[in-house]
């Protein structure tokens, strides 16, 4: 910044109006210095005047001014730039607006400096960021012009800033809860199938069922009752009681699959080992079963899922693994219930099969849509690990 030692007054006060038109356009002492232009006074009064005047200006502004060299070296900062970035004025009148620019912004304050400069504008605004003394960030709305000498050559900058922190942090929080928004969206969106795909399955389940064991039952009993009316003979009721008897079996075990009462009623844990007993009765599979912690009743979403991954599971068991026993865990770990069913039989290359196979689409279905995981691990000839957690609060009950 020109020294008033060095420069002819003349040129100071029209270097000090240009400055007050530039930084203070609008305000009432750039207004009484257009018309003092006019006035004959003595130009040394008048500077003495017109700096005081800015200097009350441009000290007691409520936005952070600042007078830059053109190198970017700061000449002279008001106290509210000061509060606005933690340094004194001579510290900062030792650094240059680089020095305090966050690193990311520095490149696009420089060019547009180096455009005014230029003369390619005539001013710039943007927002950055500047680091404070102590460490954080501060958001700025900066204006910047430049103050020109007589020949139009450029003397220095002449900067404003105003505190957006607040906005910019606000911006940052709607914008948060818009992602989180559209994010649970989309997960509505993707539960929604998941349980549409789920409904599927169990009704593609329960159609097979009623087509393999009801339906052929049902086809054998009218075909004993036509080949009677062909005979004309009396007929024997035996096996007609006895097709009814299988009939009735069948259902109930549908029905009992479908949703055994008992998970109503005493819990995961009762109901597990009534299915155990079923199932090694059913399959000759030995169910080796060790539980830990699940003594009291969980969320009723909780103990269907794990009922029906356990079941599933157990089913493939018997398809698929040509075992003798297998081992079922439960435990509860944390705020989850964890489970395993892991047996030592043929085994699968899990990372090549698909997750339509041997129902690990529906047991993976279950457990994302109570808000948990699941993981299969197999190998040819090494068995098979089913794997399952599951939050103990907070579930969805899932068919």
């Amino acid at each position: 910044m020109p020294d008033s030692k060095e420069a002819p007054p003349a040129r100071l006060l029209t270097e000090r109006k240009s400055l007050i038109r530039d930084a203070l356009p609008n305000s009432s002492l750039a207004r009484t210095l257009q018309f003092e232009g006019a006035q004959p006074r003595g130009i040394l009064e008048t500077l003495r005047e017109v700096d005081q005047r800015f200097r009350l200006a441009f000290d007691h502004a409520p936005i952070g001014m600042a007078l830059v060299a053109r190198d970017g070296r700061f000449l002279q900062v008001n106290p509210s730039y000061c509060d606005l970035v933690g340094y004194t004025g001579e510290e900062l009148r030792a650094l240059n607006f680089q020095a305090i620019t966050h690193p990311d912004d520095v490149d696009q304050d420089v060019d547009h400096a180096h455009r005014l400069l230029a003369g390619e504008i005539d001013r710039y605004s943007m927002e950055k960021r500047y680091l404070h003394k102590r460490g954080h960030v501060v958001w700025v709305l900066l204006h910047v012009s430049v103050v020109l000498a007589d020949d139009g050559q450029p003397l220095y900058f002449v900067s404003q800033v105003k505190d957006i922190t607040e906005r910019k942090r606000s911006d940052v929080e709607r914008d948060r809860l818009h992602a989180e928004v559209s994010s649970a969206h989309a997960q509505l969106e993707g539960l929604s199938r998941r349980l549409v795909h789920l409904q599927e399955e169990e009704r593609r389940t329960i159609s097979r069922e009623l087509h393999d064991e009801v339906g052929q039952i049902l086809t054998g009993l009218k075909m004993m009752i036509e080949t009677g009316e062909r005979l004309g003979a009396t007929m024997d009721p035996r096996p007609l009681k006895e097709s009814v008897g299988q009939l009735i079996e069948r259902v109930h075990d549908l029905s009992l699959n479908l949703r055994p009462p008992m998970l109503d009623d005493l819990g995961l844990v009762p109901t597990l080992l009534w299915h155990f007993e079923r199932y090694r009765a059913h399959t000759g599979i030995s169910v080796h079963f060790h539980h830990l912690d699940v003594s009291e009743r969980l969320a009723a979403g909780t103990e269907i899922a794990a009922f029906r991954i356990v079941q599933e599971s157990l089913t493939n068991v018997a398809r698929h693994a040509g075992v003798q026993d297998v081992a079922v865990q439960l435990g509860r770990e944390g705020d989850c219930l964890r489970l395993c069913v892991e047996d030592t039989g043929r085994g699968f290359d899990s990372s090549a099969l698909g997750n339509s196979a041997c129902g690990l689409t529906g047991m993976r279905e279950r457990a994302l849509l109570a808000g948990g995981t699941f993981a299969v691990d197999s190998r040819p000839g090494s068995g098979t690990r089913v794997t399952a957690e599951l939050p103990i609060t907070g579930m969805l009950e899932v068919l």
